[in-house]
């Protein structure tokens, strides 16, 4: 069964192809009939030689039976159309159409299938022409009027424009092809065609965000605002004062309200998770001045600059002031850049949410921390006032002595650069305003209160303190300390023994005791036998010492491994005549004397 396509054609004259020529420099695909344009389509055209490669064209063929090509033609629109018969070997089937007789006779499988010239038997200029397909009558079967493509070469590669049919717009739209000199290129002719970049009229695509002093690193992001439920992204490129950070040279597809993040530094391992890429272009975006731009279809003919981003500190450079006339012409951006003078580290530049865009600084605003990969809901996190003591760290000595203190530690969730200023007081009075104060000395005895106040950039605060105490030289153990300073002593004191048990894999009565509440009564009426059992030995197999103490009433008795362990203890941390327990060191005292004599004890 043969399929005929010559039905409702008129004869072709070459009236007809002047009248036809360069009507448009924009793409079209002139057929006489729907039904012709449901049966034949011009797919792919390849005006320039790549990599040893001739011009080539292809068309692709609806249908599910015979198509029969014998009779058709072929012409540029300028000469005498040629026949197909003539350039039998330049015709190559695609993989759905297979050749079932001596004329040009295909049984196309699957409704379609793709046919190509190459090399093309009529020539296909640069600077753009006319295709023509007619049948055996001279009848047009399908005609197209393409632009001047590009086409360039290097010392690694050649590149050129390929133009390729679009479902989407209906339009055949050029993609930029790279062939290494040393290799064969291979492309789609004969087979269906690569998908090609989606038209920008069908989507927007906005820069969001972006970041020019980040802790972990600057980072850009764009959002697909509007657009079809699939958009293609090949060819869109993103530049940095004119230098090209990031290109998908292949498909990418997204869809709207998408958010693309490219974090630029180091290191440069491409694509590390969904719609996040890491580029080392740069080292980091520039935080003077700077501009952003994004590209569609980049190195082609219909490249075009979609949205761009300038901001200052101070005059833009006279590139700079170029670039940023070039985005005006553009219409992609109006008036002055971004004043970031009062940017701190970790606020980014962010595009207010649902705010129509005026492609203005309005449209922009400062964005605690930046959000990469979130939408821009500005929310601050307070800081944390750390006080940490340096060199002998200590909060209670005899005076004078050195306090030396540094609020480095400090946190802050948004970022350590978020901590605006560092505040000390010394008694309410204002002494340091920086983070790592200069060490100063406790002169006189007494209790200070030293306090540290920390706020972020959003003018969150935070605070903590310390208790700090001075110690009489002369006086440092009489009854008249006042009580707050025997509580913060004996604490202090706890604190330092607990520290070192705690590394002491044995268990020990002092241990016990502190760790329980009122200590004190706790010893004064406590049996040995509750501390004993630490050492596993019964009590009458142990001699016994017996120590009194004025105001305890009763007789306390301790076996001789849990006092000499004791006195170990509280030796190492208090001298006898400096413990900050008056009543226990001179218990102690009596017992050391004691136990000198019969051997027990060795200081």
């Amino acid at each position: 069964m043969k399929l005929s396509l010559t039905s409702s054609l008129t004869k072709f004259t070459n009236k007809d192809y002047t009248n036809s020529m360069y009507k448009c420099l924009v793409f079209s695909l002139l057929l006489p009939s729907l039904s012709l344009a449901q049966s034949i389509q011009i797919t792919e055209i390849a005006p320039h030689t790549l990599a040893l490669e001739g011009e080539w064209f292809e068309f692709k063929v609806f249908g599910s039976e015979l198509v029969d090509m014998s009779g058709w033609q072929i012409s540029n629109g300028k000469n005498p159309p040629k026949s197909f018969l003539d350039f039998i070997e330049n015709l190559h089937a695609g993989e759905n159409a297979r050749l079932t007789g001596e004329n040009l006779i295909f049984e196309i499988s699957e409704n379609e299938a793709y046919f190509s010239f190459l090399p093309s038997p009529i020539g296909l200029p640069n600077g753009g022409g006319v295709i023509q397909l007619l049948d055996e009558t001279g009848s047009l079967l399908s005609e197209v009027n393409y632009p001047e493509t590009l086409s360039r070469s290097t010392k690694n590669y050649e590149e050129r424009e390929i133009l390729v049919w679009n479902d989407d717009t209906q339009q055949l739209v050029p993609q930029l092809i790279r062939a290494p000199l040393d290799l064969n290129y291979t492309h789609s002719r004969g087979l269906p065609n690569p998908k090609s970049a989606t038209s920008t009229d069908l989507y927007e695509i906005l820069i969001n965000e972006v970041s020019v002093d980040h802790d972990e690193m600057d980072f850009i992001e764009l959002k697909i605002e509007t657009g079809l439920d699939k958009i293609n992204l090949k060819g869109t490129e993103i530049k940095h004062n004119g230098t090209s950070l990031w290109h998908f040279e292949s498909s990418f597809w997204v869809k709207p309200n998408d958010l693309i993040v490219l974090r630029v530094g180091t290191p440069d391992i491409g694509k590390i998770a969904t719609n996040v890429f890491h580029t080392n272009k740069r080292k980091g975006l520039s935080g003077g001045s700077g501009t952003i731009e994004v590209i569609s279809n980049h190195g082609t003919s219909n490249e075009k600059i979609t949205d761009a981003v300038c901001w200052q500190k101070k005059n833009l450079s006279q590139t700079e002031s170029k670039r940023v006339n070039k985005y005006i012409a553009a219409q992609v951006w109006s008036g002055n850049c971004i004043n970031i003078e009062n940017l701190i580290p970790n606020e980014s530049l962010a595009r207010i949410i649902g705010a129509s865009d005026t492609s203005t600084s309005l449209d922009w605003f400062r964005h605690f921390n930046g959000s990469p990969g979130h939408i821009n809901e500005s929310s601050n996190q307070p800081p944390q006032a750390v006080i940490t003591l340096q060199g002998a760290k200590k909060t209670i000595a005899t005076t004078p002595f050195l306090l030396n203190v540094t609020g480095s530690d400090s946190t802050d969730l948004n970022g350590k650069k978020d901590i605006k200023s560092y505040k000390w007081f010394l008694e309410d009075e204002l002494f340091s305003e920086i983070e790592n104060p200069k060490g100063f000395y406790i002169e006189n005895p007494g209790e200070y209160r030293l306090r540290l106040e920390v706020s972020d950039q959003s003018g969150e605060t935070d605070s903590t303190a310390l208790n700090i105490i001075g110690l009489n030289k002369i006086n440092r153990n009489s009854g008249r300390q006042s009580s707050a300073v025997k509580v913060a002593l004996k604490e202090a004191a706890f604190k330092q023994i607990i520290k070192a048990e705690e590394t002491n894999k044995k268990q020990n009565f002092l241990a016990y005791f502190i760790a329980k509440p009122g200590w004190m009564e706790a010893l004064n009426n406590e049996k040995e036998e509750i501390i004993y059992p630490a050492y596993k030995v019964p009590v009458e197999t142990k001699p016994e010492v017996q120590m009194y103490d004025e105001k305890w009433n009763r007789q306390i008795n301790l076996p001789i491994p849990v006092r000499q362990r004791l006195k170990k203890n509280l030796g190492l941390l208090f001298s006898w005549r400096e413990s900050p327990w008056p009543d226990l060191a001179k218990e102690w005292s009596a017992v050391v004397a004691t136990d000198r004599k019969t051997g027990y004890f060795e200081v």
